[in-house]
């Protein structure tokens, strides 16, 4: 079984974005993103300077709808 699914097991395939927060306004970014994609996106910070913004399919259609 592959990772994604051990993760997210009621998933299909996703869409991960690696955000460098050191950059200057990537969380801006970040957040302006995921904001976007409503209910159909999270972000996972993976340690205090790097984050996953997480995209489950169909994340543009329900933000839109």
């Amino acid at each position: 079984m592959d990772q994604t699914k051990q993760l997210y097991p009621n998933s299909s395939k996703g869409l991960f974005i690696h955000f460098d927060l050191r950059c200057p306004g990537v969380k801006e970014r970040l957040k302006l993103v995921c904001d976007g994609f409503g209910d159909s996106a999270h972000v996972e910070y993976v340690d205090a300077a790097h984050a996953v913004l997480v995209i489950r399919p169909g994340g543009a259609l329900g933000a839109r709808r």
